[in-house]
């Protein structure tokens, strides 16, 4: 018994012992976790934070943060780290505070979802907050002021929501800021000065806001900005001057579309070197474009069209967009400046185009198809018809995209019309050309087959556009899924156009509203899958005139048209009022089509029909040399040493071809300016072989008897050049316009060359192919005796000669009749037409002999 009561007790010790070993155990256990979290960083969240997280949940609606688990542990409901692109919702903190025990919420962001709402106020709460996103949202109301005790915030993007009132005043203390970004929202009022605090400002996006102009002058004192995007500024349409911007050195996009800017483009905007995109589309920008702009060519991008400029020689000039750039004045009678011409064999009274798509036959009409690629600044024409596309989409890795193919599913029995559609970032325009003058209906459809109808972020995405007629807006803010009620599924829109001038414009134009992002970066802008236009009266019977009319011409050239393909081709009209012009005509056919070489004008053709005698050239988007140097101010053209250098190289190599290497052996006898034209790349092509002889000699060199214009031969230019040769003083003959930006050697051997070749001494000229060889620097200049000069010539004759030798270049432009002569006796015209190829001016007598 004694015993048994001992085993008992002892049994009772045990498991007393054991249980309390049990709990030193346990105890010891979390003592040693929690020494081991506190030492790995395990951070607390402080509690005011936790409570403001809890207060913007409730006030948000938001039932997905999990307030069971740590907010800066990364864990479900906080974080989304396999997000599909365009939807993010997560909070992220920094623990790195008081020897990282400590964390603080720094950054939300809550982009695609489906909250709306006003933003909580107790978000101002969370003071160490960097980032707040809250992009591609239905939010309302005012943005709360307690935002602006953000003092640390560096990123506050509110893009695509229903913001409304104006910016709080209390948003001066985000001082900051790095990235601000307020596109399509609902804001009134003027942007608000209290920007100009925000001197740390890196990237500013104002597109689309609902905010008026002007621009704040205090804008200027941003001089951190890389990337400042204003477009579409509400208001009345009343002028504002361009903003102060030249101490922003560090501007690599700058959009200032559709801001009601005024006035001439200031000359520090072409020494803002680091520019890669420039768009000052869409505004009311006069003059001519200042001489430093140029400096500012290596952009990948630069969009100037839409503007009020003196005039534009092309819709394109290298990765310029000049399309529309000049005044319209009333577009349903010639469309824009820059469109060369318009050809009409016949009139038209309907045209249906498959936008971006195929060619379909739908219901007996017959849609052409419009599958060319397109790009940022292009424009392409069919038989009466033609489509511009300007812009680029931004902020989109992927290559531009101009056209879609469906990526959802359409609606039972939808016409296969709605499979494709064409697309663009900014403006989108369809032009009808020769159509007889009446009312018309303009039937648009649209099918929205870019979004999904699904709870992904891509059914989230607005599409919102402006729908303009003729110039005149008949849809704001047109939604394609909203007319339609729903994604992929048909809508077709009726409007009336009134034709009176031959030509119809349908434009539609992204003003800044919509998502960007979703569901990817880049997909916004105008969207429509075809366009059938028909008239609202009986037409008159098919016009049975096979001529060629005259058109709409509205380019720069004498003649100017298409041919079937859409090749733009430049048409000469030769005299038919005497025997020399049939002679040029037979002669210039003769000579050109059996020659080929880079540098001659190509000849596509001819034409005899009564009296009229017409040469078909390829078009030279440049004009001629001469305009380029010595025409009226608006058409020069900016040509640095370089440039100039490789037309007179690719001159020279023409003539040799012409000379020494071609079949033929042919002399032009009429090289002048007006008689070399310049490409879209800037490459001279001569032209005008009327007064061309064969070389039949076996040594195939130069003929000494002289032909063409008397100013084609300048013997007081070549004893100034002998002058300031002897004196050393040959850079006086360089253009000022150059300033100092040249290469003096390849000046002198310019010159020198030149002398040689004006030498009157045949035995002494070098030939082409030697000619070539020394601008080339292959071969050294030949040296040559300068005339005895018994008369020496002061510093005043110099200067004089100086200004006779300016005041002559711009006499042989001017004058379109002067004596020639030839070998058979003299002759009356200048040129071996009654014009040139290129006229000089638009304004010029050459008009008036043309009439």
């Amino acid at each position: 018994m004694i015993v048994d009561l001992a085993c008992c007790i002892t049994f009772k010790v045990d498991k007393l012992t054991i249980i309390m070993s049990f709990w030193r155990l346990l105890f010891a256990s979390l003592i040693a976790f929690g020494l081991a979290a506190y030492a790995f960083g395990a951070a607390v969240l402080p509690a005011d934070e936790v409570k403001a997280l809890r207060d913007i949940a409730k006030t948000l609606g938001k039932t997905d943060w999990n307030f069971s688990a740590d907010p800066c542990g990364g864990q479900w409901g906080w974080a989304n780290p396999n997000a599909e692109e365009g939807s993010e919702n997560a909070v992220s903190c920094n623990c790195t505070f008081s020897n990282a025990t400590i964390c603080h919420v720094t950054s939300i962001s809550i982009i695609g979802n489906r909250f709306t709402g006003p933003i909580p106020k107790e978000i101002g709460n969370i003071s160490t907050l960097v980032n707040f996103t809250v992009e591609f949202n239905q939010f309302s109301g005012v943005l709360p002021p307690e935002l602006g005790n953000l003092s640390r915030l560096e990123k506050l993007h509110l893009t695509s929501n229903k913001f409304t009132g104006q910016l709080p005043a209390a948003f001066e203390k985000l001082t900051a800021l790095k990235d601000f970004r307020i596109g399509d929202n609902q804001f009134t009022g003027e942007i608000p000065n209290l920007i100009q605090k925000w001197t740390n400002l890196q990237k500013l996006v104002i597109q689309g806001s609902g905010l008026s102009g002007p621009i704040p002058p205090g804008i200027a004192v941003l001089e951190k900005m890389t990337d400042l995007r204003i477009s579409d500024l509400q208001g009345n349409g009343t002028g504002v001057p361009f903003p102060p911007l030249a101490n922003m050195t560090k501007l690599k996009t700058l959009i200032l579309r559709s801001c009601n800017i005024t006035g001439r483009i200031p000359d520090f905007v072409g020494e803002l070197s680091s520019l890669t995109t420039l768009d000052l589309s869409f505004n009311k920008l006069n003059g001519e474009i200042p001489a430093s702009f140029f400096g500012i060519r290596k952009a990948d991008y630069i969009d100037l069209s839409y503007n009020n400029f003196r005039n534009e020689s092309s819709c394109q000039q290298r990765n310029i967009n000049l399309f529309g750039s000049a005044s319209m004045g009333n577009v349903s009678g010639r469309t824009v400046p820059c469109l060369r011409i318009l050809p009409c064999q016949k009139k038209f009274y309907s045209f249906h185009i498959n936008c971006g798509g195929k060619a379909a036959t739908i219901e007996g009409n017959l849609y052409e198809d419009d599958t060319d690629p397109a790009g940022p600044s292009r424009f392409y024409q069919r038989s009466n018809w033609a489509v511009s596309t300007t812009g680029h989409f931004m902020d989109d890795s992927r290559p531009d995209s101009y056209t879609w193919t469906n990526a959802t599913k359409l609606s039972a029995n939808t016409s296969s019309l709605y499979m494709d559609a064409r697309l663009s970032p900014t403006s989108l325009t369809y032009y009808g050309f020769c159509m007889g003058s009446g009312n018309y209906t303009v039937s648009l459809h649209f099918a929205e087959i870019m979004f999904t109808n699904d709870n992904t972020s891509s059914s989230l995405g607005r599409r919102l556009f402006d729908i303009y007629i003729q110039g005149k807006l008949v849809q704001k803010n047109f939604s394609i899924q909203n007319e339609a009620s729903g994604v992929g599924k048909a809508i077709i829109k009726n409007f009336t156009a009134i034709v009176t001038g031959g030509a119809l414009e349908i434009r539609f134009y992204w003003a800044g509203k919509g998502t960007t992002g979703l569901p990817v970066r880049g997909v916004y802008g105008p969207l429509i899958s075809a366009i059938s236009v028909t008239p609202d009266f009986k037409p008159p019977s098919e016009n049975s005139s096979t001529g060629i009319s005259a058109g709409t011409v509205v380019g720069i050239v004498a003649a100017a048209g298409l041919l079937l393909d859409g090749t733009i081709i430049a048409v000469k009209q030769l005299s038919s009022k005497s025997k020399q012009g049939n002679r040029e005509f037979v002669n210039e056919i003769g000579m050109i089509s059996a020659l080929q070489h880079p540098h001659l004008v190509k000849l596509y053709g001819c034409c005899i029909e009564g009296d009229q005698l017409l040469l078909v050239y390829e078009y030279m988007e440049n004009n001629s040399l001469a305009r380029a140097l010595f025409g009226p101010e608006e058409y020069r053209l900016n040509l640095n040493w370089a440039t100039r250098q490789k037309i007179c190289v690719g001159i020279a190599r023409g003539l040799a071809y012409l000379h020494e290497e071609s079949r033929l052996k042919i002399v032009h006898r009429d090289i002048k300016a007006t008689n070399v034209l310049l490409d879209e790349n800037l490459d001279p092509k001569i032209s005008d072989f009327g007064l061309a002889r064969l070389d039949e000699e076996d040594n195939t060199h130069i003929s000494t008897r002289v032909a063409g214009t008397l100013f084609g031969q300048q013997p007081k230019i070549i004893n100034i050049a002998l002058f300031l040769k002897e004196e050393g003083a040959l850079l006086e003959l360089v253009d000022p316009s150059l300033g100092q930006d040249y290469n003096e050697e390849e000046v002198i051997t310019m010159i020198n060359v030149a002398l040689l070749c004006s030498n009157v001494s045949a035995a002494v000229r070098p030939t082409m192919s030697a000619v070539v060889s020394m601008l080339e620097g292959k071969a050294g200049v030949q040296d040559f005796e300068i005339p005895d000069k018994s008369k020496p010539m002061d510093e005043h004759k110099i200067e004089e000669m100086r200004k006779h030798f300016q005041v002559i270049n711009r006499q042989e432009i001017s004058e379109t009749q002067t004596q020639s002569m030839s070998m058979d006796g003299p002759w009356t015209a200048a040129s071996t037409s009654d014009g040139d190829l290129y006229p000089i001016s638009l304004n010029s007598d050459y008009w008036k002999g043309r009439d």
